[in-house]
């Protein structure tokens, strides 16, 4: 299962050497990875969970030190024994409904287009200079809340 980036799917080379060994490659639609891949939803979430635990660990041990690289695989190490295990692998597949599948654990406006905004703007001035060639600053107003600048 892969992403949809091009240098993976537009490799010709790769994709010939996955149907020589009789592995099916599947891409994901562009912008969902962090719904669909089975890594993301099930192990790194985990891992990140068990890397924050082992800092703090580590901090309490060394006075609030800063990891040095000599001790970085004994926070790693802790981390990925806490993170990387059969059942999160499990669980990821399971999360995301690629196994078993299930087409209800990912919300539809996951694969719907973006939405516009389609509200008319107002420019009201914000600033004249005395320069008769200088653009006029104004600011276009979507809301009354939420000012955004923009030059005319």
């Amino acid at each position: 299962m892969l992403d949809s980036h091009y240098s993976r799917i537009y490799n010709y080379e790769f994709l010939e050497m996955m149907k020589t060994n009789n592995v099916h490659v599947f891409a994901i639609l562009p912008h969902t990875s962090h719904w669909l891949q089975p890594l993301d939803v099930g192990v790194f979430r985990s891992f990140k969970h068990g890397w924050q635990k082992a800092m703090k660990e580590y901090m309490r041990d060394t006075a609030g030190g800063k990891l040095e690289k000599k001790d970085f695989f004994i926070v790693f190490n802790q981390a990925w024994y806490y993170g990387v295990t059969t059942e999160n692998c499990q669980g990821g597949f399971r999360g995301n409904g690629l196994f078993p599948f299930n087409q209800n654990t990912t919300p539809a406006c996951t694969f719907a287009p973006s939405a516009t905004m389609e509200c008319p703007l107002t420019a009201i001035p914000m600033q004249t200079s005395a320069e008769p060639d200088a653009v006029p600053i104004v600011m276009s107003v979507e809301s009354e809340e939420a000012p955004v600048p923009s030059i005319s």
